[in-house]
């Protein structure tokens, strides 16, 4: 079985990533991460296309990173599908939540080769800014262009994500017991906590970014079908 593992920014991924790191080993797992979000719109999804037709998935069983999820799909003129005897998951995370955790993030970590970034830094982005942003707006959507959701074999949600990893285990048995521990959280906030903004920032945010809100909905509603199949088959 091969996954290929969509890493969505600032939702728990990193912390999955070492997890899987650590019970598969290296040789099981390659990590492709090309920050698909610091090119443009434009080079962004050509680049997605082009991959689709040239990628091939290596022997490792698990790819991860941060990449579009039709990178490693097959495009039929209008959307992405999974490629025979390959398995897509990913995490989601309420928008606005990842968008200031990520904001955060940025503000203490340094990360070389980034456009987005060095403009961020350069101008002093307030989280204001940040989170109104042309480039973070929509930002789940975007790695999950032209790729429906329910094409995902697993969808977890950093919100539940304790049963996430549950779940995740009973669907991918490789991936069972992963030894998770939040290494990449912000200091001052756990996983799954939420920050608080003021109202009508978030108003102007959630305004924005309806195309996010409506993919996580559709996620929760899948997560938690997901689960009462998990309860009464008694797992």
């Amino acid at each position: 079985m091969k996954i290929v593992f969509v890493h969505i920014p600032k939702a728990a991924g990193t912390s999955l990533k070492e997890a899987i790191l650590e019970k598969v080993g290296d040789d099981n797992l390659y990590f492709d991460y090309n920050r698909p979000l610091a090119k443009t719109d434009l080079h962004r999804k050509a680049c997605c296309l082009f991959s689709s037709v040239t990628a091939r998935p290596s022997a490792e069983a698990i790819i991860f990173g941060h990449f579009l999820a039709g990178k490693y799909a097959r495009f039929n003129g209008c959307y992405f599908r999974p490629r025979k005897k390959i398995d897509y998951a990913v995490f989601l995370r309420d928008p606005l939540q990842r968008a200031i955790s990520h904001f955060f993030f940025w503000k203490r970590t340094v990360i070389d080769g980034h456009r987005v970034w060095k403009r961020f830094c350069r101008e002093n982005w307030s989280l204001e800014r940040f989170l109104l942003s042309e480039e973070h707006t929509n930002f789940q959507a975007k790695f999950l262009w032209r790729f429906p959701l329910s094409q995902f074999s697993f969808i977890g949600l950093t919100e539940h994500f304790d049963d996430s990893i549950k779940m995740l285990g009973r669907v991918f048995p490789l991936l069972n017991d992963l030894p998770v521990r939040a290494d990449n959280s912000n200091p001052q906030n756990t996983v799954g906590a939420s920050y608080e903004i003021d109202p009508y920032l978030a108003s102007e945010f959630m305004r924005r970014n309806k195309l996010d809100y409506a993919l996580y909905g559709q996620a929760e509603k899948i997560f938690s079908a997901q689960k009462s199949k998990f309860l009464k088959a008694g797992l």
